[in-house]
């Protein structure tokens, strides 16, 4: 009977073990999801209600999408990202977490520029945990009360800035090209008005 106890009792503390363990393991996974998912929102530029196909997309699709928003607009559309990503982590993190927490996720974002309408951006998700069961995961190194981290890459091709990016810069050569007869005129009335003031002086 004693050995039954005392062997019931290891059984008991190892499936408890396994348990928590799983626990951790699930959280883990779903902050990799959960992030992976804030990044996939992060890139989209504006979403397409209910289209099928290109020819039914309307001008109330794309309504209110800055033309020089990583130019002119950098701070106010990184901070709108940064909302949006903390806003659908927070939802999607209390609805599959199997671990309790007393505060809303950490979403940091980085944009990482490439090229003309290019980018990636750096999503790091941060959470703190409490685990059931908790004390039993210091076997494995961890703590009952675990801070939890995950950091993934996103590619981002915004088509539109790119189109309105080589506009701005042909608009701007365009004026300097109009220019230069003004700016060769001026540069000559300057040479000679020194060649006069080198003849009196």
């Amino acid at each position: 009977m004693l050995e039954s106890v005392f062997g019931i009792f290891v059984s008991i503390i190892i499936m408890a073990f396994l348990l928590s363990f799983g626990f951790y393991l699930y959280q883990q996974t779903v902050m990799d999801i959960v992030a992976n998912e804030t990044a996939e929102e992060v890139v989209q530029t504006y979403k397409l209600r209910n289209v099928n196909d290109c020819s039914e997309i309307s001008l109330d699709d794309v309504t209110g999408v800055a033309r020089y928003r990583y130019l002119l607009f950098a701070t106010q559309y990184d901070k709108a990202n940064e909302t949006k990503g903390a806003t659908l982590a927070n939802v999607r993190l209390s609805k599959t977490s199997l671990a309790q927490s007393d505060s809303a996720p950490r979403v940091e974002i980085e944009k990482i520029g490439d090229d003309i309408g290019r980018m990636h951006y750096e999503v790091t998700l941060t959470q703190e945990y409490e685990f059931m069961l908790g004390d039993l995961l210091e076997f494995m190194g961890l703590q009952d009360a675990e801070t939890m981290s995950t950091t993934v890459y996103v590619e981002s091709v915004d088509i539109s800035n790119y189109i309105n990016t080589v506009k701005m810069v042909n608009y701007g050569l365009d004026k300097v090209t109009d220019a230069v007869p003004l700016l060769n005129m001026v540069n000559s009335v300057i040479k000679m008005m020194k060649s006069v003031y080198d003849i009196f002086v």
